[in-house]
């Protein structure tokens, strides 16, 4: 039989191995708890950073998908805003109620009655918050409409940008101007592509007209360069019947018409004839040859140009350099309009829309495309074995000139020839 001292030494020992397991027990449980707290911060953090990176990589995207085909042009409208209670008209667009009676205002006059004729350009340079200061008027978004009539035209203005800031601020300050005198209900949408491809006006104003159609319910389109300021408020910018040249008169071109067929610089068109003509190409990239195209457009669909007399369609332009990305590729593409022109516009126009920012004299927009994409590409093979062709035909032209010439002169040597023969005969016959 064991002792009772063997007992109690026994008792003893496992009484410390329980303590011991105890104490391990007691220390690993907070050990696993603290790598589960680890873990879980990590995981937070982890995530975090993934929501931060999610954010600000695409915060732009978030009003719309990553990619916008527009050839299905009328998906659902997005970023609508109403800038002021309004009522239902008999065509079904709203109209502006009076705030003090509640009742649709009524239509504002055929002709504008503060028009004053021949403006006074302001040429000086301000900074963009001093000529937003000066029109408390307008809403965010460079949006105006009349306040005591309803507006009878509903005009966005399209303004293709690139490193022109100087140019839009001397624009902004005295366009609005115009247009308020004009009592439009309009805004003014500024329109600016990735620079990591070169300019291309007639892609920034299909993508203005596309992303100004999603927003309101505008009549119609003024495309208008940056450069260009009227000098006539009676050069209405309002809807017309018709495509409507409106830059007739610059003062660098010495305020006269270059050529007759001429489509550029200011121009305006219904929505609906600028949907008719599938816009402008998308594949002029550089300088020079997209209002060329569009006036073949407008001839193919039978649309006639209208402009205002020159004392009227007047505008400065404001100097700059020479842009020196000439598109050698527009004489190929104008040759080819009217095989390219229905498939070649809006609805094949594809693009990345980044971001729209309200500024209070315009909206801003800014995209992105990828030049490789087919709806730009240009076949430079074809261009050149074009360019040869007709070197070809004008090489076998000159010949041919050449080889007439030459027989030309042969037959009047020849007959020369004779002639003196024939005078040598006769003075013999005289002898």
């Amino acid at each position: 039989m064991m002792s009772s001292s063997n007992v109690m030494i026994d008792a003893g020992k496992k009484s410390s191995s329980q303590r011991t397991r105890l104490h391990k027990d007691m220390f690993i449980f907070p050990c696993r708890l603290r790598l589960i707290l680890r873990i879980f911060v990590i995981i937070q953090i982890a995530f975090a950073i993934m929501c931060l990176y999610k954010t600000t990589t695409f915060s732009f995207y978030e009003n719309d998908k990553s990619i916008i085909n527009t050839s299905g042009h009328n998906e659902k409208v997005r970023n609508v805003r109403q800038f002021t209670p309004t009522g239902i008209g008999t065509t079904g667009t709203p109209l502006p109620l009076d705030r003090t009676t509640g009742t649709p205002l009524p239509l504002c006059p055929e002709v504008p009655p503060g028009l004053i004729g021949k403006v006074k350009i302001d040429f000086a340079n301000y900074e963009m918050v001093q000529v937003e200061k000066t029109y408390p008027s307008l809403q965010n978004g460079g949006r105006y409409k009349p306040t005591k009539c309803t507006s009878r035209h509903r005009v966005a203005i399209i303004i293709p940008y690139r490193n022109r800031k100087g140019h839009l601020i001397q624009l902004m300050n005295n366009l609005h101007k115009i247009l308020q005198r004009q009592q439009l209900d309009y805004g003014i949408y500024v329109v600016e592509v990735a620079a990591l491809s070169e300019f291309n006006r007639a892609l920034s104003l299909n993508i203005g007209f596309t992303e100004a159609s999603r927003e309101y319910d505008y009549q119609c389109f003024i495309f208008h360069d940056v450069d260009l300021i009227p000098e006539n408020d009676q050069n209405m910018y309002s809807c017309p019947k018709g495509p409507r040249h409106m830059s007739v008169a610059v003062d660098k071109l010495k305020y006269k018409l270059p050529y007759s067929t001429i489509f550029g610089g200011v121009v305006a068109m219904t929505k609906e004839d600028f949907q008719n003509v599938n816009g402008f190409s998308n594949k002029f990239f550089g300088w020079g040859g997209e209002d060329d195209d569009m006036f073949k457009r407008l001839n193919n669909t039978h649309l006639n140009i209208t402009r205002y007399k020159s004392k009227i369609a007047r505008y400065r332009m404001l100097s700059h350099k020479k842009d020196s990305s000439v598109n050698n590729e527009r004489f190929y593409l104008l040759r080819h309009t009217n095989d390219t022109w229905r498939t070649d516009g809006l609805n094949s126009l594809t693009y990345r829309h980044f971001k729209t920012e309200r500024h209070r004299l315009f909206t801003y927009i800014l995209a992105d495309i990828d030049p490789s994409h087919p709806a730009y590409y240009t076949d430079r093979l074809k261009i050149v074995q074009e360019s040869l062709q007709k070197m070809r035909e004008d090489f076998n032209k000159t010949r041919a000139m050449e080889s007439k010439g030459d027989n030309s002169t042969r037959l009047n040597s020849t007959s020369s020839e004779h002639l003196t023969k024939d005078k040598k005969h006769n003075k013999k016959q005289r002898i």
